[in-house]
């Protein structure tokens, strides 16, 4: 088995379905066949061993199955964590504060430059609204936008830039997958599951 993920191999997201996965070997298979690219036939050669070990995974239904079942693919939820709170109605009553009079004085002869801090409030509701929507593929790309929000309002959160490495995967995103999960592995370096992902989806460097 190749050492890459296949669906990055295949250019395809995760939630493809068989037909874009055979129309995608085909099209990868006529791009890098040796027989047209004889002057690079060893690379040519290499990604083409590459195409087929993915397509063989990929089109076998238990194979695949296997694949996208491995502990790694799976979201991360901090130890303890409760998400039994109503999202939306929590959303709705995080109080906004407006600027106050002090502050509009203060404008006019200083300029107020914005704080980096952390809102933990908003942090947990984003993240919390994240894994509701991870249930079904077609909010895959609304999750992933709750954990970059969450990402924001607490930089340090490991879980959130986890999840979004992971919703960015499973959406095709690949190159925001692995912003995700760099950012995992700067906040815990010793997450073992953040490193072999990164592996997995490293960049392609054949052709």
């Amino acid at each position: 088995m190749s050492d890459k993920d296949p669906y990055l191999v295949l250019r395809v997201p995760p939630t493809a379905t068989p037909e874009q996965i055979r129309t995608a070997y085909r099209t990868m298979s006529k791009r890098y066949h040796p027989d047209l690219n004889q002057d690079i036939a060893v690379a040519a050669q290499e990604k083409m061993t590459q195409c087929t070990s993915a397509y063989q995974i990929l089109s076998n239904n238990e194979r695949r199955d296997g694949y996208d079942q491995q502990s790694h693919f799976k979201v991360r939820v901090p130890k303890g964590f409760s998400a039994n709170i109503n999202t939306r109605t929590h959303l709705e009553k995080i109080p906004l504060r407006k600027p106050g009079l002090f502050d509009k004085l203060l404008s006019f002869f200083v300029k107020i430059e914005p704080k980096s801090r952390k809102d933990p409030v908003a942090a947990r509701t984003h993240f919390t609204m994240g894994l509701t929507l991870t249930d079904q593929e077609a909010f895959y790309p609304d999750a992933r936008e709750e954990f970059l929000r969450a990402m924001q309002a607490d930089s340090d959160f490991f879980e959130a830039a986890f999840n979004y490495g992971l919703m960015s995967y499973k959406t095709g995103e690949f190159e925001e997958a692995r912003v995700g999960f760099q950012k995992a592995c700067r906040i815990k370096p010793q997450d073992r599951f953040s490193r072999l992902l990164l592996d997995l989806l490293r960049p392609d460097e054949i052709l």
